[in-house]
């Protein structure tokens, strides 16, 4: 891994960063303005979609713009022409294939070496030993142990719980991890769960930088970085309405945090819609917890039960918002016993993008993983050089189109 520093030697993300920059500092981009689709941008820049989302990804993180689905990314703030990182940082350059599709971002690209060099993360896994196997939190820490890595910092890694044993308190494991030379911390949690109000007020008054990945923002003043559900459920329900759906149902199986945001975003969407004919009906029926386990994992086997009802009378949706992956798969498996197929009897879309909704070509949001690695590592080197004024870094998923929402034949009744 070379370092370099020449202009041609930096990443071309990071020119066209500094020059969109520069476009709001002079005010051709004005704040509230929305900016040219991705699209037209790689255009005119020259270069790949995925160069784009990268640059923009910079921008995003340090909140000078902001991402509203489709409806654009939108300036929320004035920037200063030199602030970006095409100015004068150091890069790590990566030879390396980049993680997932083209619009995911190159983790050395995106951070300035020279100013984690010294850094010690220690990366602690929040919640019950039932929880560890949720992909949602297994996804979340590899982009941060990557970002660290390549920015030239180390990890430490730390569970709550461990081999069916008591949660451990997250106080006693930054004290470890201290004590093993780690010097700031992620916590990566899905939500607020056994988070209490001593932990929170614990976290408040560390001196060490502390930063919450989840998939809602921290109290304040803790520094978190976080996907917004309500965000993706907005973007799935307009996906649909756009592909002509006008009865749709959105269903889970249980009541988390996650889902309500979903839920209200997608209703959000749905009364934009000026036709007379829609039609939108969340159902949430969520079965006892105690019963079957941790609320991602019993998605599916509810999701099969409940479908195998909802579908006993016929297709009374043309679409289907599934709160999930999980809960998406229980409710194909059940349609395609009554003889009704996705993307051709009806469409569906979940939310994760877990293994599984590739091989079943299943629509999906896909949560920004990367994203979220590089922003909490940003945070870090910033809170490490005596910058902790950026505390909340809000992304957003992206959409991933398969043959569930493609195709239509209506069968509704």
């Amino acid at each position: 891994m070379a370092v370099q520093n020449t202009l041609n030697a930096i990443p071309k993300h990071a020119r066209i960063t500094a020059d969109l920059r520069n476009r709001i500092h002079s005010g051709r981009y004005r704040v509230g303005s929305t900016l040219p689709s991705r699209r037209d941008l790689a255009v005119e820049y020259g270069v790949a979609v995925g160069t784009v989302q990268n640059a923009l990804l910079d921008l995003i993180g340090d909140g000078t713009l902001s991402a509203r689905g489709r409806w654009g990314t939108v300036v929320s703030r004035q920037s200063h022409p030199g602030s970006d990182s095409a100015n004068g940082r150091e890069y790590a350059i990566d030879t390396s294939e980049p993680v997932g599709e083209d619009f995911q971002s190159h983790v050395s690209e995106c951070l300035p070496l020279t100013t984690t060099l010294k850094a010690v993360v220690g990366i602690i896994l929040t919640g019950p030993e039932k929880d560890k196997a949720d992909p949602w939190r297994q996804n979340a820490l590899p982009p941060v142990e990557r970002a660290i890595s390549a920015a030239g910092g180390a990890t430490l890694y730390a569970e709550q719980a461990i081999r069916g044993s008591e949660k451990r308190d997250v106080r006693e494991m930054v004290a470890e991890l201290k004590a093993e030379g780690a010097n700031s911390f992620v916590l990566i949690t899905h939500g607020d769960r056994g988070l209490h109000e001593p932990l929170l007020d614990f976290l408040r008054i560390e001196r060490d930088p502390i930063v919450w990945l989840g998939i809602s923002p921290a109290p304040l003043p803790l520094m978190s970085v976080y996907f917004d559900s309500k965000d993706a459920g907005f973007q799935a329900t307009d996906h649909l309405l756009e592909r002509g759906f006008r009865r749709l149902l959105f269903y889970s199986p249980c009541e988390a945090e996650w889902v309500s945001m979903r839920v209200a975003g997608a209703a959000e969407r749905f009364s934009l819609s000026r036709s007379t004919d829609c039609k939108f009906e969340p159902i949430i029926a969520p079965v006892p917890q105690d019963d079957l386990g941790h609320e991602y994992f019993y998605c599916t086997d509810a999701a099969y039960e409940a479908g195998r009802k909802l579908f006993r009378d016929g297709l009374k949706w043309d679409a289907i918002i599934a709160a999930n992956d999980s809960t998406a798969v229980g409710l194909i498996k059940a349609a395609a016993e009554r003889g009704f197929e996705a993307g051709r009897d009806f469409a569906i879309i979940g939310f994760d993008d877990q293994p599984e909704s590739r091989m079943l070509g299943l629509s999906t949001l896909r949560p920004p993983m990367d994203g979220l690695g590089q922003n909490a590592a940003r945070l870090i080197v910033r809170a490490l050089n005596g910058d902790r004024s950026c505390t909340r870094t809000c992304l957003h998923s992206d959409l991933i189109v398969r043959k569930s929402t493609m195709r239509f034949k209506n069968v509704a009744n």
